[in-house]
């Protein structure tokens, strides 16, 4: 079915349609010429029980293994999941769709050897839900990161802050200070379902593994900056 004429369908077309010929006003030629409508579904459509309304919203193909409002419910929890840094990967989310089905005793196509579902309900999905799911590369947080990063230190940042313009420092006499370590062994993170949109991902990693090298930067909001400093272990 093209998209002009399914367009047309949720303009009412269909349903002004299904109302003239069901009430004798137009047959079925007339109306799908009036219309603009397929003959052969109006036809069909006609003979459905319902009202016009209902008649046309119905979509064709099989339904999905999970009702839309568990999928609606299991798209939160993943939304959920991914703000506490705990994104589920494309392993998970389908053993997490297995595991829903069986305990609402839904009938579904799922494997029971592998007790996962399968890549093309993952594909349909995550195309259900485009609005909101994408797969994407997280960032490995570590866990000090993450706790660290709440309301109550910001808001102690922004109010020391505040001090410094009281006192009319200007902003090349305020520098802020980091470090960052850059480790030795590359690693890689599996991608997890995220927001779409969302600009950073994260997800928990273990400690850091192999040595490290911390480097301290420094600059202002006025462009200067002190040249960086490279600390190596045991040095």
């Amino acid at each position: 079915m093209s998209a002009r004429k399914r367009k047309q369908w949720q303009s009412g077309d269909m349903r002004k349609a299904i109302e003239d010929v069901r009430s004798n006003r137009l047959g079925y030629l007339s109306a799908a010429k009036r219309y603009n409508v397929p003959r052969a579904t109006l036809h069909r459509l006609c003979n459905k029980e319902g009202s016009p309304d209902t008649v046309c919203s119905t979509t064709l193909g099989r339904k999905t293994a999970l009702p839309p409002e568990l999928e609606t419910e299991l798209v939160k929890y993943l939304l959920i999941m991914d703000q506490m840094y705990y994104g589920l990967t494309r392993k998970d989310l389908r053993s997490m769709a297995f595991q829903l089905a069986r305990r609402n005793s839904l009938p579904h196509p799922f494997s029971f050897l592998r007790e996962s579902a399968g890549k093309d309900w993952l594909y349909g999905f995550m195309k259900r839900h485009k609005a909101s799911l994408s797969i994407r590369k997280p960032t490995g947080t570590s866990l000090n990161r993450a706790l660290g990063f709440n309301k109550e230190d910001v808001n102690e940042f922004f109010n020391l802050l505040e001090t410094y313009d009281r006192k009319n420092f200007h902003c090349d006499r305020i520098y802020n200070v980091d470090e960052t370590g850059l480790c030795i062994v590359q690693s890689k993170c599996p991608e997890v379902v995220s927001k779409r949109g969302k600009r950073q991902v994260g997800v928990l990693t273990a400690a850091e593994r192999g040595s490290l090298v911390t480097a301290v930067l420094c600059m202002n909001a006025a462009g200067r900056f002190v040249p960086p400093m490279i600390i190596f272990p045991r040095k």
